[in-house]
């Protein structure tokens, strides 16, 4: 049987690697409790914890790929926002960050720059964050807040850029 398949209600532990917004510890303790109810008993644990660690730092280096090389492309196109560096970044931000980079490198991935918009206005809100016509990090107001229709070309060119960058960080980044 590939690793792959569902045979008799039992699934291999590597199945459960791909499912998506699962933290990694939640991963691991409900394959714990997977193998050990299907028999297949937690010997492999120690094996799952060092992909997910290595899984983790796969992802984190694809974000910081993503959010440099977006930073860079707002800095070339002398964008009204320029994000800080990643190493400036609040937790907060880099904890969402990496689910977007996590499910935008997965099978679940979004194409719809709407879409794509939409969760990181949401993300936005969720920090804190309001509207406002000038960008002001220190009071987390941001011009960009507004629907996709309402953005302008060059803004809406950039969530076309970010799509560009994730897929080359999950092709390419390994």
């Amino acid at each position: 049987m590939q690793d792959s398949q569902i045979k008799g209600g039992e699934m291999h532990w590597k199945c459960w690697l791909g499912l998506h917004n699962w933290r990694m510890e939640e991963k691991a303790n409900h394959l714990t409790r997977y193998c050990t109810r299907c028999g297949k008993a937690s010997k492999n644990f120690e094996e799952v914890v060092a992909i997910m660690e290595m899984m983790s730092s796969l992802n984190e280096r694809r974000a910081e790929f993503v959010y440099n090389a977006a930073r860079l492309a707002a800095i070339a196109v002398q964008a009204s926002v320029i994000p800080v560096s990643w190493e400036e970044r609040e937790d907060a931000f880099k904890r969402q960050f990496l689910g977007v980079i996590e499910r935008q490198c997965g099978e679940q991935r979004s194409k719809s720059l709407e879409e794509l918009h939409e969760g990181w206005m949401q993300a936005y809100f969720a920090m804190g964050w309001v509207f406002g016509e000038v960008y002001d990090r220190e009071n987390k107001i941001h011009p960009d807040l507004v629907p996709y229709a309402q953005l302008d070309p060059l803004e809406r060119d950039k969530d076309a850029v970010f799509v560009a960058l994730c897929e080359i960080a999950r092709l390419w980044i390994r």
